[in-house]
């Protein structure tokens, strides 16, 4: 590793609170696009992702089932909905100095895959993963939790509705209708899927949004079109 690596390895450790040197986590931050260039298909972070997405769901699951007993089974659902949202770990990849950490592809590189929101999303999710299968669950844990209960009071302070719910009730109250919105570019390969969706309003798009599948593209468009209607309506 380069000294900005080694750096922001040492600060994830930190965070962790345990100094592991298992190769898997490692793996955690190797993008298809890399290890496909360097001949070694299959060599990356996505097994590790679908792993790291149980582990995280089942984590934050048993934190809302524990601290919010008054809570229904609906409300829990919808707070766990935003908490483990791409949107939200991809600012929690940031936080940890995940860009500094990924191994990606010259062509992934030169489009802004650094800093690209699903890519930090799957990488966080990987590096749960690897945790996992390295080290002990209390640590996993730990780590998982001490990141999350902030997020989650965050969510409760502010509102967990979904964003497209949420924009869908102030479009009515106001103007007894809704937005629609249209999928307008489907790219990449299979295994790396882009979806580009926007927000229409009186035919015209009022705000973009982009994710790793159509629901999460809707949603983050969504989200800027509430700040449109907030600030312009």
């Amino acid at each position: 590793m380069d000294e900005v690596q080694e750096k922001a390895w040492t600060y994830l450790m930190q965070r962790i609170g345990s100094d592991i040197q298992d190769p898997i986590l490692r793996l955690a931050f190797v993008h298809p696009t890399y290890a496909l260039e360097q001949g070694q298909k299959h060599k990356d972070n996505q097994r590790l992702e679908f792993l790291g997405d149980a582990v995280l769901g089942l984590v934050v699951g048993e934190m809302l089932y524990r601290e919010y007993p008054a809570k229904n089974e609906g409300t829990l659902s919808s707070i766990r909905g935003v908490a483990v949202s791409e949107t939200t770990l991809a600012q929690l990849a940031l936080d940890l100095h995940f860009p500094d950490l990924l191994m990606l592809g010259k062509g992934e590189e030169k489009s802004g895959g650094r800093y690209r929101m699903s890519i930090l999303a799957d990488a966080f999710e990987a590096f749960l993963g690897g945790l996992y299968l390295c080290c002990d669950f209390r640590i996993l844990s730990d780590f998982v939790i001490s990141l999350m209960r902030p997020v989650l009071q965050q969510i409760i302070e502010t509102g967990y509705k979904d964003p497209k719910t949420t924009l869908q009730e102030m479009v009515q109250e106001k103007y007894k209708r809704n937005v629609t919105y249209r999928l307008l570019e489907e790219r990449g390969p299979d295994h790396d899927k882009n979806f580009t969706c926007g927000v229409l309003w009186d035919d015209e798009i009022i705000a973009l949004g982009r994710g790793k599948n159509k629901k999460d593209a809707e949603r983050q468009a969504a989200v800027l079109a509430i700040d449109y209607f907030a600030s312009v309506h």
